[in-house]
């Protein structure tokens, strides 16, 4: 099991998420966060798992219709780059 280190970057990404879902549901908010929970446990075993992703070196998990987060797999740890609505432009122009 690798542990995850997650950047700064990725960890607003998820706070301004679960903000804007848990004004609207807070329920809502809890599920998606035990989605991702569970997303997390399994890429720390399984570390390629999920799909390469769009960007050179890194893997994207897709833990909800609407969320996908970037991560890199390093000998050590993986590292969680964001979280993304499915609908955002990724990677960015």
């Amino acid at each position: 099991m690798l542990p995850l280190i997650w950047q700064p970057e990725a960890g607003e990404d998820w706070r301004t998420i679960l903000d804007f879902i848990s004004d609207q549901s807070p329920q809502g908010a809890r599920t998606l966060q035990a989605l991702l929970t569970q997303s997390l446990e399994r890429v720390s075993v399984y570390p390629h798992l999920y799909r390469e992703g769009r960007v050179a070196g890194t893997r994207e998990a897709l833990f909800h219709p609407n969320y996908f987060y970037v991560y890199r797999v390093q000998s050590e740890c993986i590292e969680i780059l964001s979280v993304i609505h499915a609908r955002r432009e990724y990677p960015p122009s």
